[in-house]
């Protein structure tokens, strides 16, 4: 008989990453967690002897890289801010599947979640927000008005793909999204 194919870490993180999004750290389950990977309980703790928090730490290293490679990498690649947001916001549909896709900041932000991976995503929150109020700055905002709509924007897409899912209309997600460059680049209000 043929030996079973092996399943990649790709994929068996892309399975992890789809049981947490649906339910969270706490609500996931060592069964859910099996299922989705299409591997045994004993499997999969061959593969993370730490149990189910070693699981989240390598969803939350791969997703924080794709994050990076989607959405972080083109604020600070080539061309103007402008187009630099722009590709920003590219990134974000894709990362977000236009919204299809929960937000890990918020299914792992809850307490119970192990806090070195609570830890990393604050990290990666800031890194953002700091890379795109760095842009800002570039294209001739001040330090704290930059640093100010850059929270904004990050407040903005969370909120959008939270309310999106809520609702089940992606319409609100992409509405805010493609509405991003707009509202970051517009010039500052004028004080009389």
């Amino acid at each position: 008989m043929a030996r079973p194919q092996s399943l990649s870490d790709r994929d068996m993180v892309a399975g992890l990453t789809s049981a947490f999004r649906r339910a969270g750290y706490e609500g996931t389950s060592l069964a859910e967690l099996a299922a989705a990977t299409g591997l045994a309980k004993a499997a999969l703790y061959h593969r993370f002897p730490a149990g189910k928090a070693a699981m989240a730490e390598a969803v939350e290293s791969a997703v924080g890289a794709d994050f990076g490679d989607k959405v972080l990498a083109p604020l600070v690649g080539p061309g103007t801010p402008s187009e630099r947001i722009r590709a920003m916001t590219r990134g974000l549909m894709m990362f977000y599947a236009d919204g299809r896709h929960a937000c890990l900041v918020e299914v792992f932000s809850i307490e119970a979640t192990p806090e070195p991976v609570r830890r990393r995503l604050r990290a990666g929150v800031r890194k953002w927000i700091a890379t795109l109020a760095s842009v800002l700055m570039e294209a001739g905002l001040e330090a704290t008005e930059a640093k100010r709509r850059a929270e904004d924007a990050v407040i903005r897409t969370q909120g959008a793909l939270v309310v999106s899912r809520a609702l089940g209309e992606r319409r609100h997600f992409i509405d805010t999204v493609r509405s991003l460059p707009e509202h970051l680049l517009s010039p500052p209000a004028t004080t009389s």
